[in-house]
């Protein structure tokens, strides 16, 4: 069995994925900014799958036929699980049961995973600035922990689900009798998406005017920049979406097995577009 991902490449520099010509706001000129803006979008988006308000895409000039939209419930909460001879495809929400869908993201940050709520229990979506607030601490530790690797069952695992899937599918079932790294793994696999910092922290936080080609722009999404860099291992590649955020680049990696490329493009035009709409209503947010 094969692993089969795509990427799509975000200017890091356009407000907008409709307006090619606008200059990126502050907003998204700030790496936690930019991430705490992608885990509220993502969750907005995952709400609006879930309750069945998102509007179907359409086919046709004349006369438009809706498109179908099965492939949208595989892109959220959801995870692709190692099994021998033919993967699984889990679903970690059931529409008939509002109260048991997943209300956390996973961040990863040099090759460490945290689990960050992103939906109150009451349905609003958690705040902008504690998303920041959190996105910050999660970077902080991980920075601090670079170096001995201690405390997390889940460090540098990652790079597991990029291996052959029955080699995967070997060590998964291994690791799973393990109770703690079974927890750890549930999470990980329930999680809304994952958020991967690039993270070469120099003290900024801000986006360069570095300009990758479309090559350089794979190397940095797909293997983070280097052959054995510590990025390759800041992905689960088994999650169905995974958004990358770095100061050089930004982009999203899609598990190609359930989705294909379409629904992913729509999440990015709503976090981009739509989600700006409604940005200003602060009353369906809330602080934790």
């Amino acid at each position: 069995m094969i692993h089969v991902s795509y990427f799509l490449r975000l200017d890091p520099y356009l407000a907008s994925i409709e307006n090619h010509d606008a200059l990126a706001t502050p907003l998204l000129h700030d790496v936690l900014k930019r991430g705490a803006h992608l885990l509220q979008s993502s969750a907005q988006f995952a709400q609006s799958i879930r309750n069945g308000t998102l509007k179907p895409e359409f086919f046709g000039m004349k006369e438009p036929v809706a498109l179908c939209s099965t492939q949208y419930k595989y892109l959220l909460a959801s995870c692709r699980i190692p099994a021998l001879q033919e993967d699984l495809y889990r679903l970690y929400y059931d529409a008939r049961y509002p109260d048991l869908l997943p209300r956390h993201a996973i961040v990863a940050c040099r090759g460490l995973f945290y689990t960050i709520q992103v939906l109150a229990m009451d349905g609003r979506l958690v705040s902008s600035r504690t998303l920041e607030r959190m996105l910050d601490e999660c970077r902080k530790d991980a920075l601090q922990k670079a170096s001995g690797r201690t405390g997390h069952t889940l460090a540098n695992m990652g790079f597991s689900t990029a291996a052959d899937r029955d080699q995967w599918t070997t060590a998964y079932e291994e690791l799973k009798q393990i109770p703690s790294i079974a927890r750890d793994m549930s999470m990980l696999q329930s999680g809304i998406c994952v958020l991967a910092f690039d993270d070469d922290h120099d003290g900024t936080g801000k986006f360069t005017d570095t300009h990758f080609s479309i090559s350089d722009s794979a190397c940095r999404l797909w293997h983070g920049s280097a052959a054995g860099s510590v990025h390759t291992a800041n992905r689960w590649w088994d999650k169905s979406i995974n958004w990358v955020v770095s100061k050089d680049y930004f982009g999203l990696i899609g598990e190609h097995a359930m989705v294909d490329g379409m629904p992913a493009l729509n999440w990015c035009r709503f976090a981009f577009h739509d989600f700006e709409k409604c940005e200003g209503q602060t009353e369906n947010e809330t602080d934790l």
